[in-house]
């Protein structure tokens, strides 16, 4: 498997259900992480294929450099958890991000804000369809004026920077917070602790992913569920059957959102 940064916590709920399928098909799992310097994503995509191995799966949004696009012409290929694939031949597994980003949304208007900001993430994959979600919601609600959004590497540090900027601009501070995804929330919570601004009183925060850091009970953030360990069991499920089947028709899997877990950073 090769993942754009295997330390985000995505991707270890992803690989549990994606060894389980492969264990109990008699295969093991080689795991590399694609970094954004050129040199370092090419050197994993070599040695898996030098390494002839039988399958590939890609998870998360990721950059296609000329060694890996070469590697999916001639490997059994799945991709995971990104869009940029959604109108290829290879076999897909994704979130409905849109879904999940109008869920969060939902919530938050539901509880009555207007002034909800977005912490949104690169140009690629699954950050675009949870900005334009975003955006929608809030036209449709006649807020067109609140729209305020900034976009971050959607790391901790991204967004606490994010966050900063989006509460230091112009006009009326906001009173919810949409983050692209759970680190990012996390370093706009440890901002607005840091300013000693009341969560959810004076801000709420909201976000996507809902992964064990998200449903820590030091941490409690109010987040959408993916389904994330499901999709490393149908990417699994999917290469297994791209292995043994290598002219079946290809798949594309959308899977919704688990629902919204609603905890402490949205309702006291």
């Amino acid at each position: 498997m090769l993942g754009n940064d295997v330390r985000r916590p995505w991707h270890g709920e992803f690989l549990t259900g994606l060894a389980g399928v492969l264990d109990r098909h008699g295969y093991f799992m080689l795991v590399g992480g694609i970094r954004a310097e050129q040199g370092l994503r090419e050197r994993p995509v070599k040695a898996f294929t030098e390494g002839q191995v039988d399958g590939l799966v890609l998870a998360g949004t990721m950059h296609v450099t000329p060694a890996l696009a070469s590697a999916m012409r001639c490997i059994p290929t799945v991709v995971a958890g990104n869009h940029e694939f959604d109108l290829s031949d290879l076999d897909v597994v994704v979130p409905d991000d849109h879904a999940a980003a109008t869920l969060t949304m939902d919530h938050l208007l539901g509880l009555g804000h207007r002034r909800i900001a977005h912490i949104s993430g690169p140009g690629t994959g699954a950050f675009p369809i949870r900005r334009r979600a975003y955006e929608e919601r809030m036209r449709s609600h006649e807020l067109s004026g609140h729209i305020m959004a900034e976009s971050c590497d959607t790391t901790d540090d991204g967004g606490f920077a994010a966050a900063e900027r989006l509460l230091t601009g112009p006009g009326p501070r906001p009173t919810a917070l949409f983050a692209g995804n759970d680190l990012a929330a996390l370093g706009a919570l440890a901002l607005v602790r840091s300013w000693r601004i009341a969560v959810p009183g004076e801000l709420a925060i909201a976000t996507i992913d809902d992964a064990f850091l998200a449903h820590n009970r030091a941490i409690s953030l109010t987040s959408v569920g993916l389904k994330t360990e499901r999709q490393g069991t149908l990417a699994g499920e999917l290469m297994i059957r791209r292995i043994r089947e290598p002219d079946a028709e290809r798949a594309k899997l959308v899977m919704p959102p688990a629902g919204i877990s609603i905890r402490n950073f949205t309702v006291a």
